[in-house]
């Protein structure tokens, strides 16, 4: 049996190596999977006819949402008051920002 081993071909049994489809290089980049972050979102009373026009706004303007639409008032706003009257927005502003947080 030991003799039959020593004269049996190793080359019979060799198989093809399966190359694999990614190869590491230290020179590689790899950029890290990064997850977009889902905005939450909440519901705003106003008038029926309020939101029609909010909604008639936003789509003349070609906003892609009413949310894009209400920011870039907010901002446009936002830059006309006086130095006191942002410090007073600021401070309001993270009062419910922090209610909403608890």
């Amino acid at each position: 049996m030991g003799k039959d081993l020593l004269r049996k071909s190793l080359n019979a049994d060799v198989t093809q190596v399966p190359k694999p489809n990614n190869i590491f290089s230290r020179d590689m980049k790899v950029k890290p999977t990064i997850q977009k972050a889902k905005r939450k979102t909440t519901t705003i009373r106003c008038s029926v006819e309020t939101a029609d026009m909010v909604n008639a706004l936003a789509a003349v303007l070609n906003f892609k949402s009413v949310d894009e639409m209400l920011e870039h008032t907010v901002n446009n706003t936002l830059d006309g008051l006086t130095n006191d009257e942002r410090s007073e927005y600021r401070t309001v502003k993270r009062i419910y920002t922090n209610r909403r947080n608890k």
